[in-house]
């Protein structure tokens, strides 16, 4: 009998330890399940704010992109002749791509395309001064020195190219990747 007695203590004892265990864990998890939602939710409230921001900026910046290029692209197939308007045109697109790119910095290192968007404004820069001394050189009647510059600025129309394909490309990305993993929280 004292066995009996003894095997249905040990009995309760080890059910009430696993009843103990089950409880703490239970409790430890639900714990971790409402910090977990929490940060979730969180974390989603930011995400829910970014995305305006980014559907604002990632397509102004292709938008800008486009346009600075075919610009770039008529005006080194019509250099060293250009209509003088054109520069200003030009300079004011590089100029609103720039503050685009000061206004969206964040969202822009975030993603991990500030380095491309800001060597492209870099590459702007360079064709506006290149176009500058062809116009420079025109009006000097600078024979030689308006076909090394026509030249080069052809060359820098050709990196601008080059480059906005796979700029357009990462920011689309990007824009894309972010949306669809919104949609899936």
């Amino acid at each position: 009998m004292t066995s009996s007695i003894d095997s249905v203590l040990v009995a309760a004892g080890v059910s009430a330890g696993v009843t103990i265990v089950a409880l703490l864990l239970k409790q430890y998890f639900d714990h971790r399940t409402e910090r977990f939602k929490l940060s979730h939710a969180s974390r989603a409230k930011v995400e829910d704010s970014l995305l305006p921001r980014r559907l604002e900026l990632y397509p102004r910046l292709v938008e800008l992109i486009y346009r600075s290029r075919n610009m770039a692209r008529d005006i080194a197939a019509q250099s060293p002749s250009f209509a003088p308007s054109l520069l200003e045109e030009f300079k004011s697109k590089g100029k609103e791509y720039e503050d685009c790119l000061y206004k969206g910095r964040l969202d822009l290192e975030r993603d991990h395309v500030f380095k491309p968007t800001h060597h492209y404004k870099q590459m702007l820069l360079d064709f506006s001064r290149c176009f500058l001394d062809v116009g420079y050189a025109c009006s000097q009647n600078d024979g030689e020195h308006v076909e090394a510059n026509t030249k080069r600025l052809r060359e820098i129309y050709g990196e601008i190219d080059e480059a906005h394909v796979h700029l357009i490309s990462q920011l689309s990305s990007s824009a894309l990747l972010q949306d669809s993993i919104n949609n899936d929280n």
